[in-house]
């Protein structure tokens, strides 16, 4: 025995000889554990700058792609925390439309909290039925008024 696994190929030749074809053309449908069906992706969701003075200013940049040919309709959530003992961040959601294989960039204004610490903002992309589809969590450190 040489040690080699054996290839992709040289177990769907075995399931041939040993299943028949059925079971052959079966095992090549099913996608390897590893690989992703992407339907919508977040590719930007940060702070910039992305440590400011409490009260200050920055802007939250979000970028969503769709990784479809099909025009998409899908519903964003963002949510978050708060450092103590300000408070957490009711989920707030708006549905946005994207073009097939379009990508939709926004830059919303923000306020930081009144208290120091680290801020966090979660994006969840959904169809309109629930079904997630990213997520993704962006940090803003907020230091000490000065």
């Amino acid at each position: 025995m040489s040690g080699r696994r054996p290839s992709r190929i040289g177990l769907l030749l075995l399931v041939i000889a040993f299943a028949g074809p059925a079971a052959a053309s079966a095992a090549m449908a099913r996608p390897d554990a590893g690989e992703f069906h992407c339907i919508a992706r977040i590719t930007r969701y940060r702070f910039h700058p992305d440590t400011v003075a409490a009260q200050g200013q920055t802007s939250l940049r979000i970028e969503i792609t769709n990784c479809t040919d099909s025009e998409l309709i899908v519903t964003l959530t963002q949510f978050g925390a708060e450092p103590s003992p300000c408070p957490v961040i009711d989920p707030v959601s708006r549905s946005v439309r994207l073009s097939p294989v379009g990508t939709d960039r926004e830059a919303e204004s923000i306020t930081a909290a009144s208290c120091a610490g680290d801020e966090q903002m979660t994006l969840r992309v959904a169809r309109p039925g629930g079904q997630r589809l990213a997520e993704r969590t962006a940090h803003l450190t907020v230091t000490p008024p000065g």
